[in-house]
């Protein structure tokens, strides 16, 4: 019988870097990056929710459009935090 990293390796695929990958390529991109904070301060200035945010960015900028609203939500808890400046 073999390990779940065997079988892995016999799949092709290969070991992640880190064990918890967070995807925060999208906020690589200094124009969504730019979109994000504006819309993040604007729902902090208003007491918006953060779902409220995500699913505005989602539905409304085209750069956004492939993530789902939650991966974007998350964004805004490490905004809070002083993750994302």
């Amino acid at each position: 019988m073999t390990t779940l990293q065997q079988y892995s390796e016999q799949q092709g695929n290969k070991p992640r870097k880190s064990r918890y990958h967070r995807s925060k390529g999208i906020l690589d991109n200094p124009e969504a990056k730019e979109i994000f904070l504006k819309v993040a301060k604007e729902a902090d200035e208003e007491l918006l929710s953060d779902t409220i945010a995500a699913q505005y960015l989602t539905d409304n900028y085209e750069i956004f459009q492939h993530l789902s609203y939650n991966t974007v939500r998350r964004y805004f808890k490490d905004f809070r935090d002083g993750r994302i400046k």
